[in-house]
């Protein structure tokens, strides 16, 4: 495609080479994500109709960048100026395809699924916490390499084809003559129809990637570009511009009528009993608590827990929990304000307050509400944006480290030990006349590069005994750090827990504590989401409180949206809506219901198995078979659970959109 002068053959054949090395390049970044990421589970064979489809999808996305490089190519013919813009666009379209390729790798890496809209999150993170990150977990130097040969690749094999004769009008070729008019159109037809990507009705879209029933295996089918700008069009919408019934509507529902009908058409939740005396409530949000290592906890062996094991011998432990949200701030904000969109307050929503969030019906009820995090206050704008959505405070790492000035600073704030201590002194300054608090914490320090603050002893640990359903993808050494910092959280969990029980606090708190999502481990593509997205979810519920109940089933499915209901049932008495999670304490439902990491719309799963909830109400049922999700007939049970699931999101979505569109 580029130097000298071609003849009218070179100079249509030098793009089209180009065109076909980047295509290549594109397939074997496609075979090197299947490779990558697949289990023994999918072969050759089952791989060949993504990559076919693959291919397609690469034809249609570089054509569709490449359409301005096609046309100034053209002009050069007249004009031999146009010939190095053709050459600077060509580049540019082949090396962002090529970019945004290793992008969908590295993120699938890390969260577990394709590129998505939690990418924007990211520009709204500690950008120099961000780079270290990077630098210190991704294989950037190798990547460079590779992005460097990959674009000179199609460079020399366009120079490889000899360029004989010249146009004596001064440009490359003319165009005037009927041969050299004939191939520029035929071409530029054929171009148009590969940006179209189909013969048929309908161009090649997005809907139509599923060329599989594995979800993995369709997975394999789209590129970075086209996830890229789905990932767009996920973030333009919260725009909403189809108004407070679009996402009703695309569940499969008429009307919001529709919608109560089926919510309240389930059985009533009971209604709680009100403490005499409000207790002070308190949730940890701990960064990258996972259920698989929760549950490989072996003292002296694998001691994940620390002095968080001793206590919880009087606390509900629900080991079968899914996260909310993939991320830190996808989970914080899906916890306190129930909502399926995120990022929802840092969009052009954010500046209105949130009648939805979940710490309302503490403040209503006279509750001094504080937040505290680990890492910097001003991290997604929490300091100027939780004030409007209800919180009191908000504190941050820089007033810990002026409370503690001997705490050390890292990457991604300070330590947990020093967030904990400060916690604990905001709840020992309070007086008896004060209000009740509730209090939520944000963890950071079980977070890449995985670095256990202030040089701390750890207890020893072993990733032998991690489930073998993570893969052992790391080395040895980084899988032992993760589960070192791991161990530094939740020992300080536990000291936390352990103080409140030693100065008797435990008596008038309810203490909760989750993961915001699983630590970023690899896992089989098929039937592994209850692991991918585990979580455990942790209660103490003082025991004048916890006596007027029953017994409570800690082997049920729960996931993050439960965790305010029963918050607000124990300590308010408030009945959780049809639409809201459950009450953990006095559940009227079996099901647990998810928003993230299934079906688009989440997932709804219980011990007779799950539902993956998708457009137009579309659901896909499993069943658990030892340790996997198998796929399985719908039942009656789990069909009515699934639409119940539905009719929850949609009634979420809807009143969202009913509070921020004015």
């Amino acid at each position: 495609m580029f130097r000298r002068s071609p003849s009218a053959c070179s100079f249509f054949l030098k793009p089209l080479v180009f065109f076909l090395a980047f295509l290549v390049i594109l397939s074997l970044i496609r075979i090197a994500f299947f490779a990558e990421f697949r289990t023994g589970d999918f072969g050759v064979r089952d791989f060949l109709p993504a990559f076919w489809m693959g291919v397609r999808i690469d034809a249609k996305w570089l054509a569709t960048l490449i359409l301005p490089a096609w046309i100034f190519w053209l002009m050069s013919a007249k004009w031999p100026k146009a010939k190095k813009w053709a050459e600077a666009f060509g580049l540019i379209a082949g090396g962002l395809m090529v970019l945004l390729g290793f992008v969908n790798i590295e993120f699938f890496r890390f969260y577990g699924t394709p590129l998505s809209a939690v990418i924007f999150g990211l520009f709204q993170d500690d950008t120099q916490a961000i780079i270290k990150t990077v630098l210190s977990d991704w294989p950037i130097l190798p990547y460079v390499g590779i992005f460097l040969a990959a674009m000179a690749v199609p460079v020399i094999l366009s120079a490889l084809i000899p360029s004989k004769g010249t146009n004596p009008y001064g440009g490359a070729i003319s165009l005037r003559t009927k041969g050299n008019l004939i191939i520029a159109v035929v071409m530029t037809i054929l171009l148009s129809l590969i940006l179209r990507g189909s013969l048929g009705k309908f161009p090649l879209r997005f809907q139509s990637l599923s060329v599989s029933p594995h979800t993995f295996i369709n997975q394999c089918v789209p590129n970075g570009a086209i996830l890229f700008y789905e990932a767009l069009c996920d973030q333009s919408a919260l725009n909403f511009k189809d108004g407070r019934d679009g996402e009703l509507k695309a569940l499969g529902f008429k009307n919001i009528d529709e919608v109560n009908q089926v919510l309240t058409g389930a059985s009533p939740a009971a209604q709680p009993l009100k403490p005499a005396k409000k207790p002070d409530v308190v949730l940890a949000v701990m960064e990258s608590m996972g259920r698989d290592q929760f549950l490989s906890h072996v003292p002296g062996k694998n001691d994940t827990l620390g002095r968080l094991a001793g206590e919880l011998r009087d606390a509900w432990v629900f080991t079968n929990g899914l996260t909310i949200g993939p991320g830190t701030f996808p989970a914080l904000e899906g916890i306190l304000f129930d909502t399926p969109y995120t990022p929802l307050s840092q969009s052009r929503y954010g500046h209105l307050p949130f009648p939805f969030s979940k710490v309302l019906p503490f403040k209503e009820a006279g509750y001094e509400v504080v937040f505290v995090t680990g890492g910097d206050a001003n991290w997604r704008n929490l300091r100027e944006s939780l004030p409007r959505h209800g919180f009191d405070k908000v504190y941050g790492d820089a007033s810990i480290h002026a409370a503690f000035p001997e705490a050390e600073i890292g990457t991604w704030g300070i330590g947990d030990e020093w967030m904990f201590k400060f916690a604990k002194r905001l709840m020992d300054e309070r007086k008896a006349s004060d209000k009740p608090l509730l209090l939520v914490l944000l963890s950071t320090s079980n977070h890449p590069p995985h670095e256990v603050p202030d040089g701390r002893a750890t207890l020893p640990v072993d990733p032998d005994l991690l489930p073998q359903a993570i893969e052992r993808d790391k080395p040895r050494a980084e899988f032992t750090k993760m589960l070192q910092t791991y161990q530094y959280a939740s020992d300080w969990l536990g000291w936390f827990v352990g103080s409140l029980r030693e100065e008797g606090k435990l008596s008038n708190t309810v203490v909760a504590s989750t993961g915001d999502h699983n630590a970023r481990f690899k896992y089989p593509p098929q039937g592994a989401f209850h692991h991918q997205l585990g979580v455990p979810i942790l209660f103490w519920v003082p025991a004048e409180i916890r006596k007027e109940l029953p017994q409570v089933d800690q082997t049920q499915w729960v996931t993050e949206r439960d965790i305010f209901p029963t918050l607000s049932a124990l300590a308010l008495g408030r009945l959780p809506l049809p639409e809201e999670g459950r009450n953990l304490a006095l559940p009227h439902r079996s099901f647990a219901y998810g928003y993230f990491g299934v079906g688009k719309y989440g997932v709804a799963v219980g011990k007779s198995g799950a539902v993956r909830i998708d457009s137009k109400g579309k659901l896909q049922c499993f069943r658990l078979e030892g340790d996997k999700f198998e796929n399985q007939p719908c039942t009656e049970e789990l069909l009515r659970e699934g639409r119940f699931s539905a009719a929850q999101r949609a009634k979420v979505g809807w009143v969202i959109r009913s509070a921020l569109l004015h």
